[in-house]
């Protein structure tokens, strides 16, 4: 029971001692029957030992048990009430400053350490007992109990008598108080039991008068053998109840007149006997806990080489996970463990696993533990996430910081402790351990950890490092059968406008092929070419826009001249779909590039007439919502999967196709459409309920505020065109057949022509014929097209050199700016803009 503060009640304090004070009192008892000196002082008085393991187990708040205890045992002892207030006094002091000594000293109370033994037998054994020895002394001499002139014998036999309270009795109670259980086999369960038989027939034969033939004092000796196998063999749970029970059975012997010390008189049989044993049991603790320290070091190198074998053995840290904390849980004698991870938004912690040992009976701990989260500085877990750094509680209930304390103590658990999961200088994990006895901190453990930590944080890296391989191969493998498919789809839709071309070529070579035939055979030709100029020019787009290297040009734009635009665009495409227009009444404008808009209005178009069977009708809107402009379009086609919403707008993606249709289309479209509406700081999105129900792609852009719209001013009506007079021009292509139908055209529109295939020979026909327009192909052999406008340049200042070239990007047109061009057209040439340019001349 606690109080709502968190300290013990009353009645519970009041319960811890009065237990303590009837133990010490039956100790002290038991401790005076065999004083000899005087019947106040003995020589063999466990209590002392009782006092300080209560203390460092139970806390300063045992004191006043251990003082009534004293109290009244002194008060039986025929001393003055006041004399018995002292001796209580001195026997409690002695106690609370051994405890605070070994305190400070950092005491592990499983006595593992060879520190450990020495400060119990310097700080506790030797230092601490002599203010009992010397306040009780005084206080027998002050009362008239003894007299002064017996202080030194009598201070002797007192000091020792503690001394030897302290070494025989503490380390039981401290090293099984701190072991709360036992994990020996069978075999080794009955190795214990035959070593204690041992134990106790050479404690029988040596102290119990048994073979008095062979009594003496060399069969004292026979113990040491039997100590050195507890050590070696059990470590320091085996060698302290062996002292004990050598002890015990010496004593009784010893009082009874037999073993190795029977010669000498009463008080110095016991006296040399306590000696003898104060050899044996720092002899044997010693030698536990070199043993104890070996193996804490075999079992901390077989926890680390565990966790490196889980690691190694594992794919994930998910699978890793309970094999680590079962290996740390085993290694190191630790009841439950779990992991927790950084969660995905990086504000909590959240538990993937746990272990416990079997038998372990936690069931609530184990689900709140499961269920909790912890952010930054909560809990333990939250501690060590926000520092960094491992943690040692070693009394969970005292600790103010401890969210799951109540459960956890009211299942047994006492002590935890917790380190990080360290990623490049980021805690991305924590794992923390319990223990239901209360253990000390041990800092070579915690920077063990730390290292063990840094390893699981190597282990993930290289993990995720793993992933993104597996990945990138995958990603490698789609992109090669992308890269297939795309070229399979590419030579279908370049050979789909050449079959025409072709038919129509030679068509066009038969006689008799003239009139509304050749006519409807120039129309076809147009179309197809025009065909191979969008799909060229899409794939141009795309390789631009994933290098970065489209700029849009934006001006003020109404969206209801960019819609006109676009449905003119795509006009050849949506006949036999009607077609449903729907614009507000008010004009909607937006800072934008007009002919990029153009093209994503003209790709949704052309996207919903492919997929929407003959007769379906698409519908496109345009309003004003908020700050945006929405556009839709919507179509009455084969809609398209669930899966498909978002991987429509991948590139090559391919949705499922009309069943009387072939694929069309290299899947580039909507990957321009994205694209484009991201740089113009819009969103486009694609919804269908599924095949069959058709689809609709919504497209929002930012506008212009209503009261900051203005009609562009109205463009005057272009003048009719008039006929260029015969100019002298000079076409330059290493193509021949490029360069014969483009002279060809242009002798047919009534010019004075001549060709070269090189830049020399254009040079020297340059100097010859003194051209007004050259046509200059860039990719020349030998000579590239800007070298030669360079030269040809001097003396031809006032002629037109106009740069023809498949590259059409700003940095091109840039480049042969530079170079002397004074336009720059990118094939195939429009003839209308050649036409056009031949009438600036």
């Amino acid at each position: 029971m606690r109080a709502p503060s968190g300290r013990p009640s009353l009645a519970a304090r009041t319960a811890l001692a009065a237990g303590v004070a009837a133990v010490y009192f039956l100790a002290a008892r038991f401790g005076l029957g065999f004083a000899s000196l005087a019947e106040q002082v003995s020589v063999v008085w466990p209590p002392s030992g009782m006092a300080l393991a209560a203390l460092l187990l139970l806390g300063s708040r045992a004191w006043p048990g251990i003082w009534l205890g004293a109290f009244a045992a002194n008060l039986l002892a025929h001393e003055t009430w006041w004399a018995a207030i002292g001796i209580a006094t001195g026997n409690t002091l002695e106690g609370l400053a051994g405890a605070w000594l070994l305190r400070r000293a950092q005491l592990h109370e499983s006595l593992d350490r060879m520190w450990d033994v020495m400060a119990l037998l310097g700080l506790a054994a030797a230092l601490s007992t002599t203010l009992g020895a010397t306040i009780g002394v005084s206080f027998l001499c002050l009362s008239g109990a003894q007299a002064w002139s017996a202080f030194g014998a009598l201070w002797s036999v007192w000091w020792l008598g503690d001394a030897m309270g302290v070494l025989l009795v503490a380390p039981v109670l401290l090293v099984w108080a701190s072991r709360p259980r036992l994990r020996w086999s069978a075999g080794r369960a009955a190795e214990a039991l035959g070593l204690g038989a041992c134990l106790l027939a050479s404690s029988l034969m040596t102290y119990g008068g048994y073979f008095a033939p062979l009594t003496g004092g060399h069969l004292a000796y026979m113990v040491f053998p039997l100590l050195i196998w507890a050590g070696v063999r059990f470590g320091q749970a085996a060698v302290s109840p062996a002292i004990l029970l050598v002890a015990a059975v010496a004593v009784a012997g010893t009082v009874r007149g037999m073993g190795p010390f029977a010669g000498l008189s009463a008080s110095q049989q016991l006296v040399m006997l306590q000696l003898f044993m104060a050899v044996a049991a720092l002899t044997a603790l010693v030698l536990g806990a070199a043993i104890a320290e070996r193996d804490i070091a075999e079992r901390r190198r077989a926890a680390d080489y565990a966790v490196v074998q889980a690691m190694a053995r594992s794919a994930t840290l998910e699978e890793a996970a309970p094999q680590i904390l079962q290996a740390i849980c085993d290694c190191l004698e630790w009841d439950m463990g779990a992991l927790w991870i950084v969660d995905a938004g990086g504000e909590q912690l959240r538990c993937v696993e746990m272990w416990h040992v079997p038998g372990l009976e936690a069931p609530e701990f184990i689900a709140v533990t499961r269920q909790h989260r912890f952010s930054r500085g909560v809990g333990l877990p939250g501690r060590v996430w926000t520092s960094g750094e491992p943690a040692w509680v070693s009394d969970i209930n005292l600790d103010a910081n401890f969210p799951r304390a109540p459960i956890a103590t009211g299942e047994g658990l006492h002590s935890a402790f917790s380190f990080p999961i360290s990623r490049r200088g980021e805690v991305a994990g924590v794992v923390e351990f319990f223990s239901r006895a209360i253990r000390r901190p041990d800092e070579a453990l915690l920077q063990l950890f730390a290292i063990v930590g840094s390893q699981i944080g190597q282990f993930i890296d290289r993990q995720r490092a793993e992933a993104a391989v597996r990945a990138s191969a995958t990603e490698l493998r789609r992109a090669g059968e992308a890269k297939d498919q795309f070229l399979a789809l590419l030579g279908h839709e370049l050979r789909n406008p050449l079959a025409p071309l072709r038919h129509a070529l030679e068509l066009l070579r038969m006689k008799g092929v003239e009139g509304p035939v050749a006519g409807r055979m120039l129309e076809m030709m147009e179309r197809q070419t025009a065909l191979m100029v969008r799909l060229v020019d899409d794939l141009l787009d795309v390789s631009r826009i994933t290098r970065g290297k489209i700029e849009l040009r934006r001006e003020h734009v109404v969206l209801a001249a960019v819609v006109e635009r676009a449905l003119e665009s795509a006009r050849p495409v949506l006949g036999g779909h009607p077609l449903s227009v729907s614009l507000p009444p008010e004009p909607i404008s937006l800072q934008a590039d007009p002919t990029r808009l153009e093209q994503v209005l003209a790709n949704l178009l052309n996207n919903a007439a492919k997929y929407t069977p003959a007769g379906g009708t698409i519908h496109l809107t345009a309003a004003r919502e908020g700050a945006q402009a929405v556009l839709r379009v919507r179509d009455e086609g084969i809609g398209i999967r669930s899966d498909m919403l978002e991987r429509v707008f991948e590139l090559f993606a391919q949705a499922d196709r009309l069943p009387e249709r072939v694929q069309e289309g290299l899947g580039i479209g909507l990957t321009l459409v994205r694209s484009l509406v991201e740089m113009h700081g819009g969103t486009v999105a694609a919804a269908s309920e599924g095949p069959g129900h058709g689809s609709e792609f919504v497209v929002r852009l930012p506008c212009l505020p209503a009261e900051a719209e203005e009609r562009p001013p109205a463009v005057p009506p272009a003048a009719a065109p008039t006929r260029a007079r015969t100019r002298r021009v000079l076409v330059v292509d290493d193509n021949v057949d490029s360069a014969e139908s483009l002279v060809t055209l242009l002798q047919m529109g009534g010019h004075d022509v001549r060709m070269a295939h090189d830049g020399p020979a254009a040079l020297a026909l340059a100097r010859e014929h003194r051209p007004e327009l050259v046509l200059l192909d860039i990719g020349l052999p030998a000579m590239s097209g800007y070298e030669v406008a360079q030269l040809m340049r001097p003396g031809l200042e006032r002629t037109v050199i106009v740069a023809l070239t498949g590259y059409g990007q700003d940095e091109d047109r840039r480049r042969a700016t530079e170079a002397g061009f004074d336009h720059h057209l990118v094939k195939p040439v429009d003839v209308q803009k050649l036409w056009q340019l031949l009438r600036t001349l």
